[in-house]
C-alpha cells in the first residue's frame, strides 16, 4: 500500500509547488561514461605515451638575438647587452695575428643614464685601455654616412653621433680591419619609469678597442702600494672658462715640451703623486686643493699675474 502512496504523495506535492521528495537520503553522483574496454590491437604502448609526452613544445632557447660565435681569443669576452634591442656585432674577418679594433662593449643605456637622449656614445681604446685620441669611426645609415673623431676630453665620451626617428645605423672603426656594430636605432618603446627612455629616445655606448687577432690580452699591472696611477698631473679649472684658456695659452710652451698629464678633472688629479694646481682659488677652491692633499697628493699651485704664471712655468720646464 505505502509504494502505491508514495507515487500519490509526489504528484499532490509536485502540483502543490512544494519540491519534489527525494527517493534517497543523498542523490546517486553522476556515473562516468562507461569507456569501451580496451582493444589491444590500438591500445598505445607505455613507449608511445612517453614519446607523445616528448613531443610538447620545449622552452624557447633562441628568444634572444643569437650571438656570433667569437673567434677572437682575448683575456676578457666582449660585453653586448643590447642583443635585446636587436643590435649586433659582425666580427672582423682578420687573419690571426693581425691587429684589428675590437668592439668590446655595446650597452643600451638605461633610463637614469640616458636622460632623453637618443645618441651613439663612441670611444676607442688602444691595447692598455687608454683612449685613442684622433681615432675615427664611420656611421653608415640607409642614404648617408658621417666620420667621427674620438676628440672629447676625459670624463666624457670620446664622440657621438645623434640618432633621428626611423634612423638605423651601423658603425665601425677606421684605418684597421674592425668589428662592425648593426642596426642601432631609436624606435624602441617607452621604458618606465620616468621619461628618460621614449620612443625616439633610446641611445647606445659602443666601445672598440685595439687588439691583436688571436692574442691574450694581459692583465692589467697591479696598482702601486700608495694608489697612485700617476706621477704628475696638471690641473686646470673649469674647461669653458675664458681664464682656464689664458692660463692654457701661458703654460703653452711647457705643454708641448713636457707632454704632461693634463686636465680639469680632481678625482683624475687624485690618480697622481704630483699635482700642479694652475689658477686662483676661484678657478680651483681650496676645498679642491685641501681634499687632494688628503688623499696623499703632493700639491703646488701656480697663480698671480700673466708674467707670473708664465715665469712659474718655465722655472718648471728648466728643471732637468
Amino acid at each position: 500500500m505505502s509504494e502505491q502512496a508514495n507515487p500519490i504523495k509526489r504528484l499532490l506535492m509536485w502540483l502543490s509547488g512544494a519540491p519534489a521528495e527525494r527517493r534517497t537520503a543523498t542523490a546517486p553522483a553522476p556515473q562516468p561514461v562507461a569507456q569501451p574496454a580496451p582493444d589491444p590491437q590500438v591500445e598505445t604502448p607505455a613507449s608511445e605515451a612517453s614519446e607523445a609526452s616528448s613531443d610538447a613544445p620545449e622552452p624557447i632557447q633562441d628568444a634572444s638575438p643569437a650571438v656570433p660565435p667569437e673567434t677572437h681569443t682575448m683575456a676578457n669576452d666582449p660585453i653586448n647587452d643590447a642583443g635585446a634591442y636587436g643590435v649586433v656585432v659582425v666580427p672582423a674577418d682578420v687573419p690571426e695575428g693581425a691587429t684589428y679594433w675590437r668592439a668590446v662593449r655595446v650597452h643600451h643605456l638605461l633610463p637614469d643614464e640616458n636622460q632623453g637622449r637618443h645618441h651613439i656614445f663612441l670611444d676607442a681604446l688602444d691595447e692598455a685601455g687608454s683612449r685613442v685620441f684622433g681615432a675615427q669611426a664611420r656611421v653608415t645609415w640607409p642614404g648617408g654616412e658621417q666620420t667621427l673623431t674620438v676628440d672629447k676630453p676625459l670624463g666624457e665620451p670620446g664622440t657621438n653621433f645623434p640618432m633621428w626617428k626611423w634612423q638605423i645605423c651601423a658603425v665601425e672603426m677606421l684605418g684597421l680591419p674592425s668589428d662592425r656594430v648593426e642596426n642601432l636605432h631609436t624606435g624602441h618603446p617607452d621604458e618606465p619609469p620616468g621619461l628618460n627612455n621614449t620612443l625616439f629616445h633610446h641611445s647606445f655606448e659602443v666601445v672598440y678597442q685595439r687588439a691583436v687577432s688571436g692574442a691574450v690580452l694581459p692583465p692589467p699591472p697591479p696598482p702601486p702600494p700608495d694608489g697612485k696611477l700617476m706621477e704628475h698631473y696638471i690641473l686646470f679649472g673649469p674647461a669653458a672658462s675664458t681664464r682656464t684658456a689664458v692660463y692654457l695659452d701661458l703654460a703653452r710652451s711647457y705643454l708641448l715640451a713636457q707632454q704632461p698629464t693634463l686636465g680639469y678633472s680632481i678625482d683624475e688629479a687624485s690618480l697622481a703623486r704630483q699635482v700642479i694646481l694652475v689658477g686662483e682659488v676661484q678657478d680651483i677652491s681650496q676645498e679642491a686643493e685641501d681634499a687632494l692633499r688628503l688623499s696623499g697628493c703632493q700639491v703646488q699651485r701656480i697663480q698671480g699675474t700673466p708674467e707670473q704664471i708664465a715665469a712659474a712655468f718655465a722655472a718648471i720646464q728648466a728643471i732637468p
